[in-house]
This record gives C-alpha cells, structure tokens and sequence, in this order.
C-alpha cells in the first residue's frame, strides 16, 4: 500500500485501474486521494472529481471453458469528462488462451460506446487489439495495455515491480476533437 501511495501521489491521474487489489485497499487508496471508486473481484477503478460519473456497472467476463468459477470482471463507468460523454472500462482479461473469449467481449462493450472511450486492462498475449475500432493501444508489451479512442495517449511509461506493487503502464490521455 505504501508504494502505491507514493507511486499515486508523483502522478497527477484522472483515471486509475487497479487489478489485484482488496475492496479496503481500494477504498483506502481512493480515500486518501480524493478519488472516486467502483470495485470488482480485485479489480478497482478510480477516477478524480474532473470525471464525473452518471453511472457505474460492473460485469462478469464470459467464464473459461471448464472453469466456472474462475470469473473476471469488467468495470465501466459511463461519464463527463470536459463536458463531453466518456466511457471508461477496466477488464482482467485472463492471460491465457481463455482470455481471448473476454477480450472479444471487451471488444463488443467497446463497439457499442459511440462516445470517448478509455479502456485499461490486463490482456492475453495476442494480436488481436483495437486498431480496428480506431482506438490507439499503448502496452508495456506483457499484459497490461491502455486503449482510447477521441483521446491521444502519449508519455507512455512502463513501471516495473515494487515493494507489492504490481507492474504499472502510465500514459498521459489528451482529449482531441475528431469524430470516431
């Protein structure tokens, strides 16, 4: 917890995913940050009061083949972000074959956003991502990815394990004005 505090307060986000983490952590994290928050299965979603949600849902990803009861999640908070709708979406997508099943299902929540969208997951090991949905992929080329489309990401920054902190992918997302 110590070294997700400090790593939170070098950076200045509006948006923060978190996978593997305790409902308490996560509600201590976006306590102590100001943050608003939505949590799923070690999975939490943090956004600052410059996102400002209308509504939160939280989903299971399809369930593996053989494995019903190893479930992920995916977060999607749908909201204002500069006065302009936005979706965000936090997905644990298995890092296995059987992820491949969820990143399709990420795919379609994400083909039926017709507004901004940000996506930060964890991903299978595949070619498959979202180019194809004009939607830009920055990833720490293992697991972890952020995707945006009406956004440019810039500054990515991959940050390696810490002190109980999971690897970490930063990117900087400026809004642009072009219609998806």
């Amino acid at each position: 917890m110590r070294s997700l505090a400090a790593f939170l307060s070098q950076v200045e986000a509006d948006v923060v995913a978190l996978n593997g983490i305790e409902a308490g952590d996560a509600l201590a994290t976006a306590t102590r940050f100001d943050f608003q928050w939505a949590y799923r299965g070690r999975q939490a979603l943090l956004w600052s009061r410059r996102v400002v949600a209308k509504e939160v849902h939280d989903v299971y990803l399809p369930s593996a083949t053989l494995r019903p009861f190893e479930r992920r999640g995916l977060l999607r908070v749908d909201a204002l972000h500069e006065d302009a709708p936005l979706h965000v979406f936090a997905a644990a997508c298995a890092p296995d074959r059987s992820g491949i099943s969820d990143l399709r299902f990420t795919r379609a929540m994400l083909r039926s956003s017709h507004d901004d969208v940000l996506l930060l997951a964890t991903m299978p090991h595949t070619r498959i991502g979202f180019g194809d949905l004009r939607m830009q992929t920055v990833s720490d080329g293992g697991d972890l990815a952020i995707a945006a489309g009406g956004y440019e990401l810039t500054q990515p920054e991959t940050i390696e394990a810490q002190d109980g902190l999971g690897p970490a992918l930063v990117a900087r997302a400026s809004r642009v004005d072009v219609a998806r």
